[in-house]
């Protein structure tokens, strides 16, 4: 079958999505608090190991996906910088996020979500924040990253690859509310892979966005009544202006050293979206989440 690496891609892609879909509400309307952080973990661990599965052991013949998930000698360096772009992020995603709930009039404590108190779920704070932002950070990143982005890249330049995956990575939170921020996070984590060869920095840089942006919501929403909400905003700008100049700061090296390779060219950018996103896979994919996000019938 021609271009049957992005058909593969493109099915596994719509199965995560409905395992997402699936695993959500199971674990949301099916299981009691005692269960339900495990639940989260399994949901999770699924739904993006399975759809990684589903393309890997097809290709290993014939067919062998050169993937980044190999262990490499990550230095000092690369997880300072990680990490910074990973607060980085989290910074900019808590602000859009903000500014998008005020633009359209909404009580901004709606961010706070109550599944962050560890009482509520019936387990640890630990067990939570492995289930919220460790392990999805792992497993998210060995699918897209890891899986996605390698299968992209045969087809497409590594600045196209890098976007489209960062598409995905939005499109997979299934909501336009929370779409800008992980679409930053996407190009973020892309670039990260392609600069090291490897998606352990992505790793790295994804689970200090998540632990840093659950920081902020528990922040705010122990010490709402103190009118924390009036002081966030600018505190949040002060921060991320601060780690944007640590973060460029470390880029800067890279670049002076020669770290940073070339981007790769792929097909013409027509001929490689009609591959990866003109295909039936592709599509239903594309049509589920304007189903999910639009018009709210999944």
């Amino acid at each position: 079958m021609k271009n049957r690496s992005a058909f593969l891609t493109g099915i596994a892609i719509f199965c995560c999505f409905c395992l997402l879909i699936a695993g959500g509400t199971i674990a949301g309307s099916h299981l009691n608090r005692d269960m339900l952080v495990w639940g989260i973990l399994l949901a999770e661990a699924a739904a993006f190991l399975i759809p990684t599965i589903m393309v890997i052991l097809p290709l290993r013949r014939g067919e062998s996906l050169k993937s980044p998930i190999a262990k490499k000698r990550i230095s000092f360096p690369t997880v300072a910088l990680s990490v910074r772009l990973g607060i980085t992020v989290s910074l900019a995603s808590f602000l859009i996020n903000l500014l998008a709930l005020q633009l359209a009039g909404q009580d901004v404590s709606i961010m706070n979500p109550a599944l962050f108190q560890a009482s509520d779920i019936g387990g640890h704070p630990l067990s939570y924040i492995l289930a919220v932002a460790v392990v999805p950070a792992i497993v998210e990143e060995i699918f897209l990253r890891g899986t996605v982005l390698p299968v992209f890249s045969r087809y497409a330049g590594t600045g196209l690859s890098i976007l489209l995956t960062a598409l995905v990575f939005a499109m997979l939170h299934g909501s336009l509310g929370n779409f800008a921020g992980p679409l930053l996070g996407g190009l973020v984590f892309g670039w990260l892979t392609f600069v090291y060869g490897s998606i352990w920095p992505a790793v790295i840089a994804h689970a200090a966005n998540n632990l840093c942006y659950l920081f902020g919501l528990w922040l705010t929403d122990t010490y709402s009544a103190f009118g924390i909400w009036r002081q966030m905003p600018s505190f949040c700008v002060l921060l991320l202006l601060l780690f944007v100049y640590l973060s460029l700061c470390s880029v800067e090296h890279l670049l002076f050293v020669g770290r940073v390779p070339h981007f790769a060219r792929g097909q013409r950018n027509s001929a490689a979206l009609y591959a990866l996103a003109g295909n039936p896979a592709a599509a239903a994919f594309i049509i589920a989440f304007f189903a999910k996000t639009v018009f709210g019938v999944i």
